[in-house]
């Protein structure tokens, strides 16, 4: 990208999207268990309540408040010193979020595994 700001916003609303689809296909496949037999059914189901979790928090809780500090700063966050409270909260909902989409591609890894294992039985 030319610029970072320019990826922040693809990536922003990229992440949006992805967020509000991971949203509706989670509700959707956590119903769904309910519907058919499974042997880990329970297992499944926390699985996929985790991921609709961190999910929710990131769109609903981190996102608008990353949202709020680039407003705040109205230009570049890198262009902020690590030592201003702006680029430091920033940095930690920064990371935060990374976290949670960690959770939700692992969480993702272990559904499918078990739906894997739940066809092989």
């Amino acid at each position: 990208m030319p610029t970072q700001e320019l990826a922040a916003r693809i990536v922003g609303s990229s992440l949006g999207a992805l967020h509000y689809v991971g949203l509706v296909c989670g509700a959707i496949f956590l119903l769904a268990t309910f519907l058919i037999d499974l042997k880990r059914a329970t297992v499944l189901r926390t699985v996929m309540g985790l991921m609709l979790l961190c999910t929710a928090i990131s769109q609903f809780g981190v996102t608008p408040q990353i949202e709020r500090i680039r407003a705040v700063v109205g230009g570049s966050i890198q262009a902020l010193p690590p030592q201003d409270a702006g680029r430091a909260a920033f940095d930690r909902l920064h990371q935060f979020s990374v976290i949670l989409e960690g959770v939700v591609l692992l969480a993702g890894l272990g559904a499918v595994g078990l739906i894997t294992a739940e066809e092989k039985s």
